[in-house]
């Protein structure tokens, strides 16, 4: 959870390690579910632009793949919409 930690205190160099970790992964998820790439690219965008932007309500006690998946999951329903 120390990574949570980190980003809440704005460390862009854990945001980065946080991207290159999930980017691959989140793609990967939203493209099976919409099979289209280019919902895949923008939804993943939008998902860690809102991770950032919400970086200081994030919970150290939910372990940041839920966290981050659960962000993408709600990203895409708004996308769809």
């Amino acid at each position: 959870m120390n990574c949570i930690r980190e980003l809440k205190n704005s460390n862009p160099k854990t945001f980065n390690e946080i991207y290159n970790a999930f980017h691959q992964r989140l793609y990967s998820y939203i493209l099976h579910r919409t099979k289209s790439t280019y919902f895949a690219e923008e939804v993943v965008q939008l998902t860690f632009i809102k991770l950032w932007s919400s970086r200081s309500h994030l919970s150290e006690e939910i372990e940041l793949q839920t966290q981050i998946f659960r962000i993408a999951k709600t990203t895409l329903i708004d996308y769809i919409r």
